[in-house]
């Protein structure tokens, strides 16, 4: 275990102010059995004004009082916060007090003395404090967030945000804190904090740590119930600093307002608020794409993203069907064009979903809340890329309205090429084969499509690429898969003369990659039994009896 740093700020105390400190809180101290002394605030973190009193913590074993406010005029200005050293202990650990007391220890410090016990505070409480913050980003984003970059300064800006809701005046320190001569210094130093927690929860698989970023793992999601418990905590804590606080500032009325009025009087000099500060989840990173937590003015976010200036010129085209809410977003700005897919997962497209579950009640249940569907397509953009399967590149997410952006892939959508198979005005069968390639190829991964009709591939040049992955799943039913793509494709056709050749292509290229036994398992009832309405008796027999051959022969 490292020993504990004495100093943790931008400005460091001299000798001489160390020894005026003394002197004045001699009265405090004497007789007492104190567990630590330390400086925080303006002094510390190198924003105090040549009228700025010191801030001090004493930390007594067994203070009768509990907690207080003194105020001292002597050799130096002093607003001492004396407190029981186990009610901060406790404050720290279960946010007793409401961290009334032990929120000064999110920003820099100097232990004048007790370094050792500081620092125990310091950890139980920033420990908490991560944990927090990893709980809510893992019930907010859900499986999404295990594709965050977390850096280590998000929780701490997070959480002074939190503060500053419950009691606006603290932003003026903040701000200070990290935005002035010393902000860098002060944030390195606040931020150290909270490396021995996060190692511990590393250690534990809740998190993988990398330098000053980490990721939530899944171990994180089954926290999600955590959120709840911290909002309602924020409420609660909210009233407990109230409380404590007037209860620990028994001093004259005068000085009370004296203290109130010069924050208030302080925090109406902030000419700007750090976005940092403002919005902490714009620090926030994804593994591949932008993130974009403005779900009002994402297109201007991204296009500055993307380096686009204000001249550009967009226009916007619905993609699909009645159900859709796929656009394709046109960029445009001298020479240079770009197309985007952009894609919201909202109610709407919930409805179909919900109606396709009911269809599908025996046979297949299907994801509907849009953070799911996002999530399952994210990961599987991912993934398949990295398995060498041509899928979109993924461009950003605007998490807030649940949007997801990709390129957009110019083609032939593999329903219409199915169309013209099966009606005998062509008969190159090769891009059936090649999706049959490519589904065994995503079943060998593990993975099953949900939603593998033809419209959701598209053929370019010789490449054909996979789209609309909403419904994508691990250890997924991939015989489902088979059946979707083989009944979707001859649903209304009454002619059965090119249904076997359609099949046979399909599973010739299933089975370069692909298990036989899940085409056997495509043969039960339960795969085309939810097609039947929309599927002529000739068509279904032919296409059932040329699975079965495929499946007996060996």
């Amino acid at each position: 275990m490292n020993a504990p740093r004495e100093f943790r700020g931008a400005r460091k105390l001299t000798a001489g102010e160390k020894d005026a400190l003394h002197r004045t809180i001699t009265k405090i101290i004497e007789c007492q059995q104190i567990a630590g002394i330390c400086v925080y605030g303006s002094q510390i973190a190198g924003y105090a004004r040549p009228d700025s009193d010191y801030d001090l913590i004493i930390a007594i074993k067994g203070y009768k009082q509990r907690v207080r406010y003194n105020y001292l005029k002597g050799h130096a200005e002093v607003s001492v916060l004396v407190i029981d050293s186990d009610l901060l202990l406790k404050d720290a650990q279960k946010a007793f007090l409401g961290e009334f007391a032990v929120g000064r220890f999110l920003n820099v410090y100097e232990s004048i003395s007790g370094a050792e016990y500081f620092d125990k505070v310091e950890t139980a409480y920033k420990r908490r404090v991560a944990l927090e913050a990893i709980a809510e980003l893992a019930a907010d984003y859900g499986d999404l967030s295990r594709n965050l970059v977390v850096p280590v300064e998000y929780i701490l800006f997070q959480k002074l945000k939190k503060r500053a809701a419950i009691y606006p005046p603290a932003l003026y320190s903040y701000v200070k804190t990290y935005s002035g001569d010393g902000g860098k210094k002060n944030l390195t130093l606040s931020c150290m904090g909270f490396m021995k927690p996060l190692q511990e929860f590393s250690e534990d698989s809740l998190i993988t740590l990398d330098g000053n970023n980490f990721r939530i793992t899944g171990a994180a999601t089954k926290k999600q119930l955590a959120k709840l418990q911290s909002l309602l905590a924020v409420a609660e804590r909210g009233l407990r600093q109230y409380a404590v606080h007037g209860y620990a500032g028994r001093v004259k009325v005068g000085v009370i307002r004296k203290e109130l009025l010069s924050k208030i009087s302080r925090s109406r000099s902030i000419e700007r608020i750090p976005q940092f500060l403002k919005n902490p989840k714009s620090l926030l990173l994804l593994d591949e794409g932008h993130l974009i937590m403005d779900g009002t003015q994402w297109l201007k976010h991204l296009l500055a993203k993307l380096s686009f200036s204000e001249k550009t010129s967009v226009s916007i085209r619905k993609v699909g069907g009645p159900y859709t809410l796929l656009r394709e977003y046109t960029i445009k700005e001298g020479s240079r064009v770009e197309k985007f897919a952009v894609k919201a997962y909202r109610d709407l497209r919930s409805v179909k979903w919900f109606l396709l579950n009911f269809w599908t009640a025996n046979s297949r249940k299907f994801e509907i809340t849009p953070l799911a569907r996002l999530t399952r397509e994210y990961v599987a953009l991912k993934g398949f890329r990295d398995a060498g399967i041509n899928v979109p590149n993924i461009i950003g997410v605007v998490a807030p309205s649940r949007i997801l952006i990709t390129e957009f892939i110019e083609g032939t959508d593999l329903g219409i090429i199915a169309k013209e198979v099966l009606a005998g005005k062509t008969d190159d069968y090769s891009p059936i084969k090649t999706y049959g390639e490519i589904l065994a190829k995503i079943h060998s991964l593990g993975y099953a499509l949900g939603d593998a009709k033809p419209n959701n591939a598209l053929k370019t040049d010789s490449k054909i690429f996979i789209t609309d992955l909403e419904q994508v799943k691990k250890d997924g039913d991939r015989a489902w898969d088979i059946s979707v793509f083989i009944y979707y494709s001859l649903r209304l056709n009454t002619n059965g003369k090119h249904v076997r050749d359609f099949v046979k292509a399909f599973l010739k290229g299933y089975l370069a990659e692909g298990n036989r036994e899940i085409i056997q398992e495509s043969l039960k009832v339960k795969y085309y039994e939810p097609f039947f309405p929309i599927l002529a008796p000739n068509v279904v027999l032919a296409a059932r009896d040329e699975i079965a051959k495929i499946v007996r022969a060996s």
